[in-house]
């Protein structure tokens, strides 16, 4: 399995954006509120680890595969 620069950054961006957009649906209410605690940072961080696992999981099944097909 190979994960390269390209793919950390391009990871990297999209849970940038798309974390941004979980935080702001998901948890807004809790941060306009000021209720910050323990649960809420780690929402937070779940909502931008998601994105960011599935876009690296994606690429590295996306390397795999096409280093099978240089393979044939």
């Amino acid at each position: 399995m190979k994960y390269r620069k390209e793919d950390f950054k391009r990871a990297l961006l999209l849970a940038s954006i798309v974390g941004s957009w979980l935080v702001l649906f998901n948890q807004g209410s809790a941060i306009l509120d000021g209720s910050f605690n323990a649960l809420l940072y780690l929402r937070i961080f779940l909502d931008y680890g998601t994105p960011f696992t599935v876009s690296s999981v994606t690429s590295i099944l996306r390397n795999r595969s096409d280093a099978k097909k240089l393979v044939k």
